[in-house]
């Protein structure tokens, strides 16, 4: 059986006027596929991560990553699909993020990352969820994306962003992905959904507030669109 295939794309920036530089294609695990009549092995999704980033640190460039697959600018209404879930937390939850998911089922990557690209960036770690099928829909994301960072259970998330943006920062120096596979499955997010019909969360009560004013309090009408930040793109 073939493997679920997964995207990375690279990004110079967050902006919505950004076009994505480059789309690399691959799986979980490494494995050979033909190409042009030869046989190529393809790298694994870790060691891929792991390359590019590199590749970052030792040219001293600067971009982000997301797991979406774009038609070309960073719009919601540009993504193709979404094949991995994204939550980053504070560097300062890692102790308690990695406990956690050792009691969960889900195969995830953790990786290293900061909240901005450049010297201005403070650290933080994001897990991510391959997922065994792939996403179309930003809001079935941002209800999935919910759902498993309520499971998790750590109260805070890195400033203000869990599922808006689709991009993170990669931390470039002595960079850190690590595969977590032993024991656990891909996450279905269709399954995941049906199993969680009907439970409430609120984003604005998680969020880190990092100004005088508090978050928001905010729920949405109906069940699809969860975690639904306002006036969001």
């Amino acid at each position: 059986m073939s493997q679920p295939t997964h995207h990375i794309s690279l990004w110079a920036g967050r902006a919505k006027r950004n076009v994505v530089n480059t789309t690399y294609t691959t799986s979980l695990y490494s494995e050979e596929r033909e190409v042009n009549g030869e046989a190529v092995i393809q790298l694994s999704l870790k060691d891929v991560l792991l390359n590019l980033i590199c590749h970052m640190n030792k040219h001293s460039i600067e971009q982000y990553m997301s797991f979406a697959e774009y038609e070309k600018n960073h719009l919601k209404a540009e993504i193709k699909q979404m094949t991995a879930i994204m939550l980053d937390y504070p560097y300062s939850a890692k102790h308690q993020l990695e406990k956690r998911l050792a009691d969960m089922p889900y195969i995830h990557l953790l990786v290293d990352t900061q909240t901005e690209a450049g010297s201005a960036g403070r650290p933080g770690v994001m897990v991510i969820f391959p997922l065994a099928l792939p996403i179309l829909d930003t809001a079935l994301y941002t209800r999935v994306a919910s759902l498993l960072f309520t499971e998790i259970g750590i109260g805070e998330h890195q400033e203000g962003k869990v599922a808006s943006s689709y991009l993170f920062a990669p931390y470039v120096v002595n960079p850190y992905v690590e595969l977590f596979d032993q024991g656990r499955a891909m996450l279905d997010p269709f399954e995941y959904r049906d199993n969680n019909v009907g439970v409430w969360v609120n984003a604005r009560d998680k969020e880190v507030v990092t100004t005088d004013e508090a978050a928001e309090q905010f729920f949405a009408a109906n069940d699809e669109e969860l975690f639904f930040f306002p006036g969001q793109s």
